[in-house]
């Protein structure tokens, strides 16, 4: 039974529902002697479970698709860093509407320009504001949730 553990010791006889999704935790424990049987206090707990599943699905977007970003060179959560005949590129991985994998590119310079970590900045700041807008649409709360687990904001 996935995400229901029995637990038979003499600290405590019953079943224990613990269930994680976007940075939350539940766990909520089921004593046999609160019911008839240890058949009952497992139905309860299997309820308790779907019940919870069911309404975390209805209120998160895309709930079957997992957000996933690796690091870059650049330090931003899914922003990584190209150069193309020597200009330097900031671009973003989304999926769009339609789910087809897309790269959005935000153009930053050439290197030995004068302000190019000005510029750099200002690319970085609108490749993000992009990256977010998009993850917000796709995902909702469980972008804000999965920034906040990898540390991107407190």
């Amino acid at each position: 039974m996935k995400n229901i553990t029995k637990v038979d010791d003499e600290n405590f006889r019953g079943y224990w529902v613990r269930i994680q999704r976007d940075h939350r935790k539940v766990s909520k424990r089921f004593r046999r002697r609160n019911f008839d049987s240890w058949e009952e206090a497992k139905e309860k707990a299997i309820e308790y479970r779907d019940n919870w599943i069911k309404e975390w699905e209805e209120s998160a977007r895309n709930p079957d698709q997992k957000i996933q970003y690796k690091n870059s060179v650049t330090g931003e959560l899914g922003i990584h860093k190209t150069t193309k005949n020597g200009v330097v590129y900031l671009g973003v991985s989304y999926i769009d509407e339609n789910d087809e994998q897309k790269v959005k590119s935000f153009k930053v310079g050439v290197p030995d320009e004068k302000d190019y970590s000005k510029k750099y900045d200002e690319v970085m700041e609108t490749a993000k504001k992009f990256r977010d807008k998009v993850n917000m649409k796709r995902f909702g709360v469980r972008w804000i949730n999965y920034k906040k687990r990898k540390g991107v904001i407190k």
